[in-house]
């Protein structure tokens, strides 16, 4: 009897030694992208078997797998040839757990390779985003419309420069694992763009996918890039500017029976600058056409009900970045310190439910008095600490 009961606890040991305790996963993006993996590969009928405490478990991992990668862009300091202002840049990225930079490169019609210096400064921002674990979303800044009328004759001459000009820029910075690259910054703003011809962005725009794609085709290319709502008279809400670019009525069908008029714009997904300013993050801007953070359900039925019309593809409308947006810290349109941590907060939770793959906050300090917009997440010299700072730190 004795002996048995010795085999026994021997038996209970062994099973006890053998079982690993579970490792509690670090919190962060990159983890949840990782535990959303390990999850999808699990059995369905393991799933079944699971019990209620594993199934809050399951539910909460599918939360966190939504979560999008935190971003950040400011030139100033990304792009500086101080190394103390890039310094400071840096360990803002690896204490706020930044996972991705934003970086647009200018052209303004003529180019058709980037400026050997610029580049440099690209690759040395890239290099460094590595070393602290953020990969670069590479962009063009093109404001190529007539400051006066913002018009601009659309040549096809100036189409092959920009494309000549993005395959430079690819095959320039490919080696350094850019995240995506970006075709036009903001086309239905009308310094951007010229507002007569919004078909003819669409030309524009797959030149540069296709130039980008020739330099580098494993980099996945975002496309869109729009303003949130019309600014001004001579700007156009994102909707409104991408149905007429795609040649679709209010009831998305073509305009015209001619095969132009079903021209698809090129891209792996959809960037979108979602400002607003003025409003709690929840509230549903008027008309739907404006693509702001409290729009975005409707951004997404948009979207897919472009890929219906075979203007874009289904991947490219369920592949939605917020690759803009902050709130002003001075100015006529100035949000105040606290209820921007609060907005900012709403906003991501926002961006969260909807599955967007990434959110971008403009500016990390503010610039000098001399520049009109100012959006930091800390003031000019980074002191004292605003609040919205300390959200933006612990957004998960």
């Amino acid at each position: 009897m004795r002996l048995r009961l010795v085999l026994a606890s021997l038996a209970v040991a062994v099973v006890l030694v053998g079982v690993a305790p579970t490792a509690r996963p670090l919190s962060g993006p990159s983890t949840a992208v990782a535990a959303s993996s390990n999850q999808q590969g699990g059995s369905t009928d393991d799933a079944r078997r699971s019990s209620s405490k594993g199934k809050q478990s399951s539910t909460s991992t599918l939360r966190r797998s939504t979560t999008p990668p935190k971003g950040l862009q400011d030139m100033a300091m990304s792009l500086s040839d101080d190394p103390r202002v890039r310094d400071d840049f840096w360990v803002a990225v690896e204490r706020a757990r930044v996972t991705r930079i934003r970086i647009l490169v200018n052209w303004y019609g003529s180019a058709v390779r980037p400026d050997p210096v610029v580049l440099d400064r690209v690759r040395r921002a890239m290099r460094e985003g590595l070393d602290h674990g953020a990969r670069t979303i590479v962009g063009i800044y093109a404001p190529i419309a007539n400051p006066t009328n913002g018009d601009i004759k659309v040549t096809s001459r100036l189409v092959s420069r920009f494309r000549r000009f993005t395959k430079a820029l690819a095959k320039g910075v490919e080696d350094l694992r850019p995240y995506a690259y970006l075709t036009w910054n903001e086309p239905n703003y009308w310094t951007m763009w010229p507002a007569k011809h919004p078909r003819r962005w669409v030309t524009m725009s797959n030149a540069g996918y296709r130039g980008f794609k020739a330099g580098d085709r494993r980099t996945q290319v975002l496309v869109g890039e729009t303003a949130p709502y019309s600014r001004s008279r001579k700007g156009q809400d994102p909707g409104l500017f991408m149905r007429r670019a795609l040649c679709l009525t209010s009831g998305y069908r073509s305009r015209t029976p001619s095969r132009s008029c079903r021209k698809r714009l090129l891209g792996d997904g959809i960037g979108i600058h979602a400002h607003d300013f003025v409003h709690n993050p929840r509230y549903r801007r008027r008309p739907a056409d404006a693509w702001t953070i409290g729009n975005l359900a409707k951004v997404r039925r948009q979207l897919g009900r472009m890929a219906d019309a075979g203007r874009i593809s289904r991947k490219a409308s369920r592949n939605l970045h917020i690759t803009e947006f902050a709130y002003r810290s001075r100015g006529s349109s100035r949000t105040g310190d606290r209820r921007q941590a609060t907005w900012l907060r709403r906003a991501w939770k926002e961006a969260e439910r909807h599955g967007v793959r990434s959110f971008f906050w403009y500016q990390l300090r503010d610039p000098g008095a001399e520049h009109t917009w100012a959006s930091g997440l800390q003031s000019e010299t980074g002191r004292p600490v605003r609040r919205v700072w300390r959200t933006f730190r612990y957004l998960r």
